[in-house]
């Protein structure tokens, strides 16, 4: 209950019981129409909104059927254009078929009108013929009355034709079998020939092999050692050291060089003592020690012992020979001239040169001047 304050100086009065009810009657009434309204509201939204709904649904279900009807309408499209298509193949086949028997009827017309002026000039010429044979008849027909006496002579040469046509006719007879036998001892001789070549390849194929194992026997892998001479330029190289050796001693130009004493102090001590392998090498050399005593020393470089116990667990074959200073090109490719007949024959062949710079690899592979050249191995060969 609201009270209200006057602004006398009278007591407070409360409001009275019946206008409170009506008012709470009035706004329970406002209420229910407010409930009511919204209610109806309500129930107007619902049948809107169910239309709503059964508008969307029909919707829906043209929009499915426009679907349908449009991938209906699309495949019929796609078959037609399929049809479209193979129709339009089936026109230009027949098309390029069409033109193909045209041109083939062009072809046998143009063949068919060359045979018929080939026709026609071959009836002209033989109307000439004919008629050249007719004047031919009746030029024998009256040659025919004044060559009756002739007919005996004529026979008697006829019976001599005869009989010189049987004695040609043995001598072809003759000649023909005279062509047989020749015939026969060309295939003859022909069988000889593949003979004797199936026998020279077989041949070949022996010598080669032969020529592997002689190879073989002398060594899968042989080790040539060469000792380079003392060249002209080592000699020149020497004299110059020595001069200007002797011109800073002395103070003036030394003296003229002894060629020979200086061949002999570079040239190394080197003594081959297996004359008849050449497997062996004698180097003597002699040093000072730092008490002026002189001590000399021997080394003997023997091949098939240095390089024997290596080749061993390779279980090859080595082979090993010495080319003194003496030694020329054509003996160094004499012992490698076989192995270029092995690598002509088909075989795997590596020849190399190893040592130092200045050592004569090059001179000995390559030759060096014009005159050694055919003398040497010229390239590697190299298994392929």
């Amino acid at each position: 209950m609201v009270g209200r304050i006057a602004s006398g100086s009278g007591p407070v009065r409360p409001p009275s019981r019946s206008s409170d009810d009506k008012r709470f009657n009035q706004l329970q009434t406002q209420l229910t129409s407010i409930e009511e309204a919204r209610a109806a509201d309500a129930a107007r939204l619902a049948e809107a909104m169910e239309s709503e709904r059964s508008k969307v649904s029909e919707l829906q279900a043209n929009h499915l059927a426009l679907s349908r009807e449009l991938a209906t309408a699309k495949s019929q499209e796609l078959t037609q254009r399929r049809e479209l298509v193979h129709a339009s193949d089936e026109i230009e086949n027949l098309k390029k078929k069409h033109g193909r028997e045209i041109m083939d009827l062009e072809m046998d017309i143009k063949k068919r009108d060359r045979e018929i002026r080939e026709v026609n000039e071959d009836l002209r010429v033989c109307r000439s013929d004919l008629d050249r044979e007719r004047e031919t008849v009746s030029a024998l027909k009256n040659t025919i009355s004044h060559q009756s006496t002739a007919h005996l002579t004529l026979t008697t040469q006829n019976h001599a034709l005869e009989a010189q046509s049987t004695a040609i006719q043995s001598q072809i007879d003759v000649y023909a079998r005279s062509v047989s036998d020749l015939t026969l001892k060309l295939e003859s001789a022909q069988k000889q020939v593949e003979d004797m070549k199936k026998e020279a390849m077989e041949s070949e194929l022996v010598r080669r092999k032969l020529h592997n194992m002689v190879q073989e026997l002398k060594g899968n892998i042989r080790v040539f050692c060469r000792v380079r001479p003392v060249l002209p330029s080592d000699l020149v190289t020497y004299s110059s050291a020595l001069s200007s050796s002797g011109s800073s001693a002395n103070g003036s130009e030394g003296g003229s060089v002894d060629f020979e004493k200086a061949k002999e102090e570079l040239q190394a001590n080197m003594l081959y003592p297996d004359q008849r392998d050449h497997k062996e090498i004698l180097v003597a050399s002699s040093t000072s020690s730092a008490t002026g005593q002189e001590r000399k020393e021997v080394y003997n470089f023997g091949f098939d012992r240095v390089i024997f116990f290596f080749l061993l667990s390779l279980s090859l074959k080595p082979f090993f020979q010495v080319f003194e200073p003496e030694s020329t090109q054509a003996e160094v490719f004499e012992e490698i001239s076989q192995l270029a007949q092995s690598c002509t024959d088909g075989y795997n062949v590596c020849i190399f040169a190893y040592g130092q710079t200045g050592s004569g690899k090059s001179f000995t592979m390559e030759g060096g001047t014009v005159s050694n050249t055919g003398q040497s191995f010229f390239i590697f060969i190299v298994p392929g």
